[in-house]
Protein backbone atom coordinates (compact mmCIF):
# COMPACT_ATOMS: atom_id res chain seq x y z
CA UNK A 1 0.00 0.00 0.00
CA UNK A 2 1.38 3.38 -1.05
CA UNK A 3 0.66 5.72 1.85
CA UNK A 4 1.11 9.49 1.63
CA UNK A 5 4.17 9.20 3.88
CA UNK A 6 5.82 6.61 1.65
CA UNK A 7 4.93 8.59 -1.47
CA UNK A 8 6.58 11.75 -0.10
CA UNK A 9 9.59 9.75 1.06
CA UNK A 10 10.08 8.37 -2.46
CA UNK A 11 9.52 11.86 -3.86
CA UNK A 12 12.37 13.15 -1.67
CA UNK A 13 14.60 10.37 -3.00
CA UNK A 14 13.79 11.55 -6.53
CA UNK A 15 14.40 15.21 -5.64
CA UNK A 16 17.69 14.36 -3.98
CA UNK A 17 18.81 12.52 -7.11
CA UNK A 18 17.66 15.42 -9.30
CA UNK A 19 19.63 17.98 -7.27
CA UNK A 20 22.65 15.67 -7.47
CA UNK A 21 22.59 15.91 -11.26
CA UNK A 22 21.00 19.25 -12.23
CA UNK A 23 22.36 22.57 -10.97
CA UNK A 24 19.64 25.08 -10.12
CA UNK A 25 20.04 28.57 -8.73
CA UNK A 26 20.76 28.73 -5.02
CA UNK A 27 17.52 30.56 -4.29
CA UNK A 28 15.42 27.98 -6.09
CA UNK A 29 17.28 25.06 -4.52
CA UNK A 30 17.03 26.22 -0.90
CA UNK A 31 13.49 27.57 -1.21
CA UNK A 32 12.17 24.50 -3.02
CA UNK A 33 13.98 22.11 -0.65
CA UNK A 34 12.47 23.79 2.40
CA UNK A 35 9.01 23.56 0.85
CA UNK A 36 9.57 19.88 0.05
CA UNK A 37 10.81 19.09 3.57
CA UNK A 38 7.98 21.07 5.19
CA UNK A 39 5.46 19.19 3.06
CA UNK A 40 6.93 15.89 4.20
CA UNK A 41 6.67 17.05 7.82
CA UNK A 42 3.02 18.04 7.40
CA UNK A 43 2.16 14.70 5.80
CA UNK A 44 3.98 12.74 8.52
CA UNK A 45 2.35 14.68 11.36
CA UNK A 46 -1.12 14.56 9.79
CA UNK A 47 -0.83 10.79 9.45
CA UNK A 48 -0.95 10.39 13.24
CA UNK A 49 1.33 10.30 16.25
CA UNK A 50 2.54 6.74 16.12
CA UNK A 51 5.62 5.18 17.77
CA UNK A 52 7.28 7.19 20.55
CA UNK A 53 6.02 10.51 19.20
CA UNK A 54 2.71 9.58 20.85
CA UNK A 55 4.45 9.88 24.21
CA UNK A 56 5.80 13.29 23.25
CA UNK A 57 2.24 14.36 22.49
CA UNK A 58 1.13 13.28 25.97
CA UNK A 59 4.05 15.05 27.68
CA UNK A 60 2.93 18.38 26.22
CA UNK A 61 0.25 18.35 28.92
CA UNK A 62 2.76 18.03 31.77
CA UNK A 63 3.59 21.19 33.73
CA UNK A 64 6.36 19.73 35.86
CA UNK A 65 9.60 21.69 36.28
CA UNK A 66 11.64 18.79 37.62
CA UNK A 67 15.35 18.58 36.83
CA UNK A 68 14.56 16.03 34.12
CA UNK A 69 12.83 18.72 32.05
CA UNK A 70 15.02 21.64 33.07
CA UNK A 71 18.23 19.96 31.94
CA UNK A 72 16.90 19.83 28.36
CA UNK A 73 14.96 23.10 28.22
CA UNK A 74 15.18 23.85 24.51
CA UNK A 75 12.76 21.07 23.73
CA UNK A 76 10.78 20.47 26.94
CA UNK A 77 10.09 24.08 27.86
CA UNK A 78 10.02 25.33 24.29
CA UNK A 79 7.50 22.71 23.19
CA UNK A 80 5.24 23.47 26.15
CA UNK A 81 5.28 27.18 25.30
CA UNK A 82 4.35 26.52 21.67
CA UNK A 83 1.63 24.12 22.78
CA UNK A 84 0.17 26.68 25.19
CA UNK A 85 0.06 29.26 22.40
CA UNK A 86 -1.30 27.00 19.66
CA UNK A 87 -2.99 24.19 21.63
CA UNK A 88 -1.81 21.94 18.79
CA UNK A 89 0.67 19.04 19.02
CA UNK A 90 0.80 19.19 15.23
CA UNK A 91 2.13 22.77 15.36
CA UNK A 92 4.73 21.83 17.98
CA UNK A 93 6.19 18.96 15.99
CA UNK A 94 6.14 20.81 12.67
CA UNK A 95 7.87 23.78 14.31
CA UNK A 96 10.74 21.62 15.54
CA UNK A 97 10.88 19.76 12.23
CA UNK A 98 11.38 23.10 10.50
CA UNK A 99 14.25 23.91 12.84
CA UNK A 100 15.95 20.65 11.85
CA UNK A 101 15.38 21.29 8.14
CA UNK A 102 16.73 24.83 8.43
CA UNK A 103 19.84 23.57 10.19
CA UNK A 104 20.73 20.91 7.61
CA UNK A 105 20.17 23.35 4.74
CA UNK A 106 22.36 25.94 6.46
CA UNK A 107 25.06 23.31 7.08
CA UNK A 108 24.94 22.43 3.37
CA UNK A 109 25.52 26.08 2.48
CA UNK A 110 28.12 26.86 5.15
CA UNK A 111 30.24 23.73 4.69
CA UNK A 112 29.87 23.84 0.88
CA UNK A 113 28.43 20.35 0.79
CA UNK A 114 26.87 18.83 -2.34
CA UNK A 115 23.19 19.62 -2.63
CA UNK A 116 22.01 16.08 -2.07
CA UNK A 117 23.38 16.21 1.49
CA UNK A 118 20.23 17.45 3.29
CA UNK A 119 18.18 14.86 1.40
CA UNK A 120 20.62 12.12 2.33
CA UNK A 121 20.46 13.24 5.97
CA UNK A 122 16.67 13.24 6.13
CA UNK A 123 16.25 9.99 4.19
CA UNK A 124 18.85 8.06 6.21
CA UNK A 125 17.11 5.71 8.64
CA UNK A 126 18.45 7.37 11.85
CA UNK A 127 16.54 10.52 10.86
CA UNK A 128 13.40 8.60 9.89
CA UNK A 129 13.45 6.82 13.24
CA UNK A 130 14.27 10.04 15.05
CA UNK A 131 11.49 12.04 13.46
CA UNK A 132 8.81 9.73 14.86
CA UNK A 133 10.50 7.75 17.59
CA UNK A 134 13.29 9.66 19.38
CA UNK A 135 12.28 13.21 18.61
CA UNK A 136 14.60 15.14 20.92
CA UNK A 137 17.53 13.23 19.48
CA UNK A 138 16.32 14.09 15.98
CA UNK A 139 16.35 17.83 16.74
CA UNK A 140 19.64 17.59 18.63
CA UNK A 141 21.26 15.90 15.62
CA UNK A 142 20.55 19.06 13.61
CA UNK A 143 22.46 21.18 16.12
CA UNK A 144 25.24 18.57 16.23
CA UNK A 145 25.57 18.77 12.46
CA UNK A 146 25.79 22.55 12.81
CA UNK A 147 28.44 22.11 15.52
CA UNK A 148 30.38 19.71 13.29
CA UNK A 149 30.07 22.18 10.41
CA UNK A 150 31.58 24.94 12.54
CA UNK A 151 34.40 22.61 13.61
CA UNK A 152 35.43 21.68 10.07
CA UNK A 153 35.07 25.20 8.68
CA UNK A 154 37.22 26.76 11.40
CA UNK A 155 34.47 28.91 12.89
CA UNK A 156 35.05 30.89 16.07
CA UNK A 157 35.05 29.15 19.43
CA UNK A 158 31.87 30.97 20.45
CA UNK A 159 29.94 29.72 17.42
CA UNK A 160 31.01 26.15 18.14
CA UNK A 161 30.24 26.60 21.82
CA UNK A 162 26.70 27.88 21.30
CA UNK A 163 25.95 25.18 18.71
CA UNK A 164 26.93 22.38 21.10
CA UNK A 165 25.09 24.07 23.99
CA UNK A 166 21.86 24.12 21.96
CA UNK A 167 22.42 20.46 21.11
CA UNK A 168 22.95 19.57 24.78
CA UNK A 169 19.91 21.65 25.81
CA UNK A 170 17.86 19.57 23.39
CA UNK A 171 19.29 16.15 24.26
CA UNK A 172 22.02 15.72 26.86
CA UNK A 173 23.70 12.86 25.00
CA UNK A 174 25.11 15.56 22.70
CA UNK A 175 27.63 16.40 25.43
CA UNK A 176 29.55 13.25 24.46
CA UNK A 177 30.63 15.05 21.27
CA UNK A 178 31.95 18.13 23.09
CA UNK A 179 35.67 17.21 22.53
CA UNK A 180 35.26 18.14 18.85
CA UNK A 181 35.32 21.79 19.92
CA UNK A 182 39.10 21.56 20.35
CA UNK A 183 39.74 20.25 16.84
CA UNK A 184 41.73 22.44 14.43
CA UNK A 185 40.75 21.91 10.82
CA UNK A 186 44.14 22.88 9.36
CA UNK A 187 46.39 20.61 11.42
CA UNK A 188 47.20 16.90 11.43
CA UNK A 189 48.25 17.05 15.07
CA UNK A 190 45.90 15.74 17.75
CA UNK A 191 45.13 18.65 20.15
CA UNK A 192 45.93 17.72 23.73
CA UNK A 193 42.63 19.17 24.94
CA UNK A 194 40.77 16.92 22.52
CA UNK A 195 42.63 13.88 23.79
CA UNK A 196 42.09 14.79 27.46
CA UNK A 197 38.39 15.62 27.12
CA UNK A 198 37.71 12.54 24.99
CA UNK A 199 39.47 10.32 27.55
CA UNK A 200 37.48 11.92 30.38
CA UNK A 201 34.19 11.28 28.61
CA UNK A 202 35.03 7.63 27.95
CA UNK A 203 36.02 7.23 31.62
CA UNK A 204 32.86 8.93 32.95
CA UNK A 205 30.45 7.27 30.51
CA UNK A 206 29.42 4.47 32.94
CA UNK A 207 28.44 7.04 35.58
CA UNK A 208 26.34 9.08 33.14
CA UNK A 209 24.54 6.07 31.69
CA UNK A 210 22.08 5.75 34.54
CA UNK A 211 20.53 9.16 33.83
CA UNK A 212 19.50 8.39 30.26
CA UNK A 213 16.27 7.12 28.78
CA UNK A 214 15.82 3.41 28.21
CA UNK A 215 13.07 3.69 25.61
CA UNK A 216 13.15 1.35 22.64
CA UNK A 217 14.77 2.82 19.51
CA UNK A 218 14.41 0.02 16.98
CA UNK A 219 14.82 -3.64 16.27
CA UNK A 220 18.52 -3.55 15.39
CA UNK A 221 20.89 -4.86 18.08
CA UNK A 222 23.53 -2.44 19.40
CA UNK A 223 26.46 -4.35 17.92
CA UNK A 224 25.01 -3.84 14.43
CA UNK A 225 25.35 -0.08 14.86
CA UNK A 226 29.01 -0.62 15.72
CA UNK A 227 29.43 -2.77 12.61
CA UNK A 228 27.78 -0.14 10.41
CA UNK A 229 29.92 2.65 11.88
CA UNK A 230 33.05 0.59 11.35
CA UNK A 231 31.97 -0.10 7.77
CA UNK A 232 31.59 3.66 7.16
CA UNK A 233 35.12 4.24 8.48
CA UNK A 234 36.49 1.47 6.26
CA UNK A 235 34.66 2.95 3.27
CA UNK A 236 36.17 6.34 4.09
CA UNK A 237 39.68 4.86 4.18
CA UNK A 238 39.16 2.95 0.94
CA UNK A 239 38.07 6.11 -0.85
CA UNK A 240 41.26 7.77 0.45
CA UNK A 241 43.35 4.79 -0.74
CA UNK A 242 44.40 4.16 2.89
CA UNK A 243 46.60 7.25 3.09
CA UNK A 244 46.30 10.85 4.28
CA UNK A 245 49.53 12.60 3.40
CA UNK A 246 48.73 13.63 -0.20
CA UNK A 247 45.38 15.06 0.86
CA UNK A 248 44.37 18.22 2.76
CA UNK A 249 44.68 18.06 6.59
CA UNK A 250 40.91 18.11 6.98
CA UNK A 251 40.66 14.50 5.85
CA UNK A 252 42.83 13.36 8.75
CA UNK A 253 40.64 15.41 11.10
CA UNK A 254 37.55 13.67 9.75
CA UNK A 255 39.19 10.30 10.37
CA UNK A 256 40.12 11.30 13.92
CA UNK A 257 36.54 12.31 14.64
CA UNK A 258 35.15 9.11 13.13
CA UNK A 259 37.49 6.94 15.21
CA UNK A 260 36.36 8.72 18.36
CA UNK A 261 32.72 8.02 17.52
CA UNK A 262 33.41 4.32 16.89
CA UNK A 263 35.29 4.12 20.20
CA UNK A 264 32.43 5.88 21.96
CA UNK A 265 29.82 3.42 20.66
CA UNK A 266 32.11 0.45 21.38
CA UNK A 267 32.55 1.61 24.98
CA UNK A 268 28.83 2.29 25.36
CA UNK A 269 28.05 -1.31 24.39
CA UNK A 270 29.67 -2.49 27.62
CA UNK A 271 28.84 0.26 30.10
CA UNK A 272 25.41 1.61 29.09
CA UNK A 273 22.01 0.21 28.23
CA UNK A 274 20.97 -1.08 24.83
CA UNK A 275 18.83 1.97 24.05
CA UNK A 276 21.61 4.43 24.90
CA UNK A 277 24.10 2.59 22.68
CA UNK A 278 21.72 2.56 19.73
CA UNK A 279 20.92 6.26 20.11
CA UNK A 280 24.61 7.07 20.21
CA UNK A 281 25.13 4.92 17.13
CA UNK A 282 22.35 6.72 15.26
CA UNK A 283 23.80 10.16 16.05
CA UNK A 284 27.30 9.05 15.07
CA UNK A 285 26.12 7.71 11.71
CA UNK A 286 24.46 11.03 10.89
CA UNK A 287 27.61 12.96 11.79
CA UNK A 288 29.72 10.64 9.64
CA UNK A 289 27.74 11.68 6.58
CA UNK A 290 29.68 14.95 6.37
CA UNK A 291 33.14 13.32 6.06
CA UNK A 292 31.77 10.75 3.64
CA UNK A 293 30.14 13.20 1.23
CA UNK A 294 33.24 15.39 1.43
CA UNK A 295 35.66 12.62 0.56
CA UNK A 296 33.41 11.18 -2.16
CA UNK A 297 33.18 14.54 -3.92
CA UNK A 298 36.93 15.10 -3.55
CA UNK A 299 38.05 11.74 -4.90
CA UNK A 300 35.63 10.72 -7.63
CA UNK A 301 35.66 12.27 -11.09
CA UNK A 302 32.23 10.87 -11.95
CA UNK A 303 30.64 12.85 -9.15
CA UNK A 304 27.08 12.86 -10.46
CA UNK A 305 26.79 9.08 -10.72
CA UNK A 306 28.46 8.46 -7.36
CA UNK A 307 26.24 11.04 -5.63
CA UNK A 308 23.08 9.36 -6.90
CA UNK A 309 24.32 5.90 -5.93
CA UNK A 310 25.32 7.06 -2.46
CA UNK A 311 21.95 8.75 -1.89
CA UNK A 312 20.03 5.66 -2.97
CA UNK A 313 22.21 3.41 -0.80
CA UNK A 314 21.51 5.63 2.22
CA UNK A 315 17.77 5.60 1.55
CA UNK A 316 17.52 1.83 1.11
CA UNK A 317 17.85 0.79 4.82
CA UNK A 318 14.69 2.76 5.63
CA UNK A 319 12.79 0.61 3.15
CA UNK A 320 14.53 -2.60 4.27
CA UNK A 321 14.47 -2.34 8.08
CA UNK A 322 10.96 -3.10 9.30
CA UNK A 323 11.12 -0.69 12.24
CA UNK A 324 11.92 2.29 10.03
CA UNK A 325 9.70 1.21 7.13
CA UNK A 326 6.66 0.79 9.38
CA UNK A 327 6.82 4.49 10.25
CA UNK A 328 5.93 5.25 6.63
CA UNK A 329 2.79 3.13 6.85
CA UNK A 330 0.87 4.84 9.63
CA UNK A 331 -2.70 3.54 9.98
CA UNK A 332 -5.26 3.02 12.73
CA UNK A 333 -4.09 -0.53 13.39
CA UNK A 334 -0.47 0.48 13.81
CA UNK A 335 -1.49 3.36 16.09
CA UNK A 336 -3.38 0.93 18.31
CA UNK A 337 -0.38 -1.40 18.45
CA UNK A 338 1.98 1.46 19.32
CA UNK A 339 -0.37 2.75 22.01
CA UNK A 340 -0.42 -0.69 23.60
CA UNK A 341 3.38 -0.85 23.46
CA UNK A 342 3.70 2.56 25.10
CA UNK A 343 1.40 1.52 27.92
CA UNK A 344 3.66 -1.47 28.59
CA UNK A 345 7.03 0.23 28.30
CA UNK A 346 6.63 4.01 28.61
CA UNK A 347 9.29 6.38 27.31
CA UNK A 348 11.11 7.38 30.45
Amino acid sequence: MLTAELFFYLALVFLGCMFSIVKFSSFFYYFFSMIAFASFSIVVRRAGFDADIGNYKEYLEINSFSIYYLKEPFYWLGSRFIYEVTNSPFAVFVFYDLIFFSLILYVTYKAKLPRYFPYATLLFFPSVLGMQNVFRQFIASGFLLLFFCYVITGASFMKKFFAIIFAIATHNVSALFFPFIFIRKDSRKVPILFFLSASAILFLLPFAAGTKSNSITGELPPYLYLIMLSALVILYLIVLSLRFKPFPPEFFIYFLIMIYMVTLVFTAMFVTGEAQTKRLGMLSMLLMLIPLVKVIDYRFKQKLLVRVLFLVILAMPTLVFNNARSLLFTNEESLAVEAAARSRHGEH
